[in-house]
């Protein structure tokens, strides 16, 4: 690198002395954040309150050894709390000089990380993740950490899991999308289990099967304060859905699970299900897409008929049929405080304008008699059109003779 590159960095935050203006960084078209308002600079370059609290010395001497151009949006925020480097392409190499900086900065309490391919290529047994991990290690700022799709597989996931057990500070941790299978879901569950913080997880899209679904369940069946997981678009089949039920029976303090496009089925919603009748905390369920018929429908409104927590409960993509709808709907008046129902593409025959409330049957209804659905339908509409019997007349006494 050229030193007028160098110098083009500080003099894109100079103030000098005799003027009211200062330099500012050309904008990136690809990004939105606001400039650095600070006074920067001590010796020639920045500030000493800049310097000490921020890292950026160490930002800045890492990408020139390592040839690397400096994010210049990143130095601009350093002294930001929320700092978002999504889609950035910074690439393993980048990341490392960013986690250098991380290691000693006191303001970024949440950063985004997404899609930056910082595991790309990289040997996570022999340390190539290690200034990740020593910056998750060491910072005590930090409260929220995205590192969503950045191919860290499962070796990268159990380096971060160890040295996120040293943490006590990241409540909030997103690992979607980076492939760490049942090696990585087992290393991290022990890690949050043992360091006792997190409060959100997102393991979504990771190819977690029932091997690691089994961990996931001892998580959320811990007391840590674990209260929004997603673990949706992974493989957790029915065994993992069973593991992940038993958790959230006795789970007090989940309050949002994501378990959409797992594979479920039946026997997984059921558990699901008679999990619900003991939980009393969880307030939004999204089993979505999980191939539940009518049987798994049933399972679940056994649960709801006896849940008073729940608020949201998605069915969405289930092929419950008419016969299973119907089921939900009654569970949800019966005795439930669920107010967003999802219920659409569940192969129903009515459609939403057609399925009959038990609990407010007005409107116009269809019947076919020859459908077992319909036949339920007219003997649940014909009950309600009996008048009401009248009470028992009492019975006359005879007065006794005088």
């Amino acid at each position: 690198m050229s030193g007028d590159f160098w110098s083009s960095i500080a003099a894109a935050h100079r103030v000098e002395d005799d003027e009211d203006t200062r330099g500012i960084f050309e904008p990136d078209p690809l990004e939105s954040e606001p400039e650095s308002d600070e006074d920067d600079y001590a010796d020639g370059v920045f500030s000493p309150q800049f310097v000490a609290s921020t890292g950026v010395q160490d930002y800045l001497r890492s990408c020139k050894e390592l040839g690397i151009v400096p994010v210049q949006q990143f130095v601009a925020m350093l002294e930001r709390d929320v700092v978002s480097l999504k889609h950035r392409g910074v690439g393993p190499v980048g990341g490392r000089a960013i986690f250098e900086c991380l290691r000693l900065n006191r303001h970024i309490r949440s950063l985004d990380l997404e899609d930056n391919q910082l595991g790309l290529n990289v040997d996570a047994d022999n340390g190539g993740l290690e200034p990740m991990c020593r910056a998750i290690r060491d910072n005590a700022v930090l409260t929220s950490l995205d590192l969503s799709y950045n191919n860290l597989a499962a070796r990268g996931c159990a380096a971060i899991a160890s040295a996120f057990e040293a943490n006590s500070a990241i409540s909030e941790l997103s690992l979607r999308g980076n492939n760490i299978g049942d090696g990585g879901a087992r290393a991290l569950a022990a890690a949050v289990r043992k360091a006792g913080v997190l409060t959100k997880l997102d393991l979504s899209d990771n190819g977690i099967t029932e091997h690691g679904g089994a961990a996931l369940g001892e998580l959320i069946g811990g007391t840590g304060p674990l209260e929004q997981v997603d673990i949706s678009w992974n493989a957790l089949r029915v065994a993992g859905a069973l593991a992940v039920a038993e958790g959230l029976r006795t789970s007090s303090s989940l309050v949002r699970l994501n378990l959409a496009w797992n594979g479920v089925g039946e026997r997984g919603a059921e558990a699901v299900g008679a999990a619900l009748k003991e939980n009393a905390a969880l307030q939004f369920l999204d089993v979505s897409s999980n191939r539940i018929g009518e049987q798994g429908a049933a399972g679940l409104a056994d649960g709801l008929r006896e849940n008073q927590s729940l608020r949201s409960l998605q069915l969405n993509g289930n092929p419950v049929g008419d016969t299973g709808v119907m089921i939900i709907i009654e569970a949800v008046g019966v005795n439930c405080a669920v107010r967003d129902l999802g219920l659409q593409d569940c192969q129903t025959v009515k459609g939403g304008a057609g399925l009959f409330d038990p609990l407010n049957p007005t409107g116009t209804y269809t019947l076919n008699l020859a459908h077992e659905y319909d036949r339920s339908i007219f003997t649940k509409l014909k009950a309600r059109s009996q008048p009401p019997m009248p009470p028992p007349s009492p019975p006359m006494l005879t007065p006794p003779p005088s």
